[in-house]
């Protein structure tokens, strides 16, 4: 097991992995599904890996598991494949990205996340500060943060 940094050839697997995160929310339009899957084709996985700070993917036996993306404070999307959730991986993810913020001098991480993922982050330290609308979508998120 181990994290480590998005390399060409990742986008495949991480595109997949949010796809198949988003097929999960049965409360997404068919209009925010599609939005969704817009955002993170694969390649705005690879358009994203050369903009962001950070984008680190976490793999076992040479099989991508889960992604995480961080750029300039904000935390721009957390996946982890459905098969392997609740086995630790996307809080070991988290941890990765908030040890690598530190040593680039964030003191904050900010976040936009799904209603149901507001549990997840609230575990790890993260505060809800309000819900706002995802531009031109029906889709509801929690804008949270965390000091570090």
């Amino acid at each position: 097991m181990a994290v480590r940094n998005f390399r060409e050839g990742d986008e495949i697997a991480c595109a997949g992995i949010a796809r198949l995160a988003f097929e999960q929310d049965k409360k997404l339009s068919k209009e925010g599904f599609n939005h969704l899957i817009e955002c993170h084709s694969e390649n705005m996985f690879l358009e994203k890996s050369r903009v962001y700070d950070e984008i680190q993917v976490f793999e076992e036996n040479n099989k991508i598991e889960g992604v995480v993306c961080f750029d300039k404070g904000e935390l721009k999307g957390l996946y982890v494949h459905q098969k392997y959730q609740q086995e630790g991986i996307g809080t070991h993810l988290m941890k990765c990205i908030e040890k690598i913020a530190e040593g680039k001098n964030c003191d904050k991480i900010n976040l936009e996340a799904n209603l149901d993922a507001v549990p997840f982050y609230e575990k790890l330290g993260y505060t809800q500060k309000k819900q706002a609308m995802v531009k031109d979508t029906d889709i509801t998120i929690a804008i949270m943060g965390k000091k570090i």
